[in-house]
């Protein structure tokens, strides 16, 4: 069943920057409560179906749950469900290799499905959607008309409004080169996310997901720069791309090759590669004018895609942001509230950050036995994949005599 968003007793103006993950979720929630809602997005959804895909977004319970909420989980019956996630070590005799057992299911969704849906949804609850880039400039107008500004798009600079924090982005340069394919055709668990450990390459994730004509299997690299799990290159071909990764899997991971040579690209888009420098910012940003908005998803906690919390964090940034404007009803969306939103929301991101930077580490020698504990206890093993959905239990076995 959907739960019921309240309506809202006092209908406000609210303008949204960033049609995507949380973005969208965002705005459908405050119209469904009866709020005004103006959504800025820089393409319109044909463009986002029939474009490159965006992400390997895996979604857990947590998040899913939170999409049904707003009866958003629109491919519950079609999407394969991923109960089981491995993580293992290439090689004949790897260090760790165990399975935990997820609590609830996860399934992948294509962005390319979801977005334009979702935008369609928009529409319907009597949204008003401008599709053009927004600028800097662009949010000065927006202040002028609206109660609050949210930032979920970080292009044309927007990010740069937001202070960067200096204590959760140590790294200066991006940690992995990441590439991606989905493939139709592989021989593949349906039912299982597989992630191995490659010593000096990097990772290889697959998992099963939904795409275009149905369901397909996403071969995922995040590669050490340079190494050699960094094969594929900007303007390749979608075949071109799944080829030169095939061979590197079949030199580094030969067992996780079998299967993949009758495979071939769900579409002429189905690949992206790229990479990223993690980044934290203060999620209340500061106009020219002296304006004050809030920042949501990628804008102001970019994180690695290595432990897939992205697009999860972005959904659960959503609801926090969605049910603080409801509760806040008949008072002012002023910046001291903004500032306590603000902090609310590292506060609910903060694992999943520590978590993802660990992982872009070498492994610690407390990491490397916990990873030992978890190939011979069943239930250490459950308790590390549940933190895929929940990266606030996963964080006191990695770090259990050190502040996170």
């Amino acid at each position: 069943m959907t739960e019921a968003t309240p309506a809202a007793r006092t209908a406000r103006a609210i303008t949204i920057v960033g049609g995507g993950q949380g973005g969208l979720q965002l705005a459908i929630g405050l119209r469904q409560a009866g709020h005004a809602v103006r959504l800025v997005q820089d393409r319109p959804a044909v463009a986002i179906a029939g474009g490159q895909v965006m992400s390997s977004q895996c979604m857990f319970a947590t998040a899913l749950a939170q999409e049904r909420r707003l009866g958003l989980d629109l491919w519950a019956e079609s999407a394969p469900r991923i109960e089981r996630l491995q993580m293992t070590e290439a090689g004949p005799m790897p260090r760790f290799d165990f399975t935990g057992r997820l609590r609830g299911a996860a399934v992948s969704v294509d962005q390319r499905l979801k977005f334009p849906a979702w935008l369609t949804v928009f529409e319907r609850l009597g949204g008003v959607l401008e599709i053009r880039p927004a600028e800097v400039a662009d949010l000065e107008r927006y202040a002028s008309d609206s109660e609050l500004v949210v930032v979920a798009s970080g292009k044309g600079g927007l990010s740069r409004l937001f202070p960067k924090n200096q204590r959760f982005s140590p790294f200066s340069g991006p940690m992995r080169a990441l590439s991606m394919v989905c493939l139709l055709g592989a021989a593949a668990d349906r039912t299982r996310l597989r992630s191995i450990a490659v010593a000096g390459a990097g990772g290889i994730m697959r998992f099963p997901a939904l795409t275009h004509g149905g369901a397909c299997d996403i071969l995922f690299f995040e590669a050490t720069p340079g190494g050699p799990l960094d094969v594929a290159q900007a303007g390749m071909t979608a075949q071109e791309q799944h080829e030169v990764m095939r061979r590197a899997l079949a030199e580094l991971a030969p067992d996780e090759a079998d299967g993949l040579d009758a495979a071939r690209p769900t579409d002429a888009g189905a690949h992206l590669t790229g990479q990223i420098t993690p980044i934290v910012r203060h999620a209340l940003g500061r106009l020219p004018s002296g304006r004050a908005v809030l920042g949501l998803g990628d804008v102001v906690v970019l994180n690695d895609p290595l432990v897939g919390q992205g697009a999860n964090n972005a959904t659960k940034l959503a609801r926090l942001y969605l049910d603080a404007i409801l509760a806040q009803d008949g008072l002012a969306l002023d910046e001291a509230w903004m500032e306590a939103l603000a902090a609310a929301a590292w506060r609910l991101v903060r694992a999943a950050t520590v978590w993802t930077n660990l992982a872009l580490l070498a492994p610690s020698a407390h990491l490397a036995a916990v990873l030992q504990a978890a190939t011979t206890d069943q239930a250490v093993a459950d308790r590390f994949v549940h933190g895929f959905d929940d990266p606030d239990t996963l964080l006191p076995l990695l770090l259990p005599r050190q502040a996170a």
